[in-house]
């Protein structure tokens, strides 16, 4: 999590996927899911990726 701000300043793009629920819950109620790009599938974390590279 230290390194968020590193990511900003890199443009370098962080995206989880495939996440079990428990930890997708850890993740909630830490409120990280607000922090970080998370998304279900590989495909889904391909697209964010390549959004944020146009």
């Amino acid at each position: 999590m230290s390194h968020l701000q590193d990511f900003e300043s890199t443009q370098t793009t962080l995206v989880l996927f495939g996440l079990s629920e428990k930890v997708l819950n850890v993740f909630q109620v830490l409120g990280l899911d607000e922090l970080l790009t998370i998304v279900v599938s590989e495909q889904e974390a391909k697209m964010q990726v390549n959004d944020s590279l146009l």
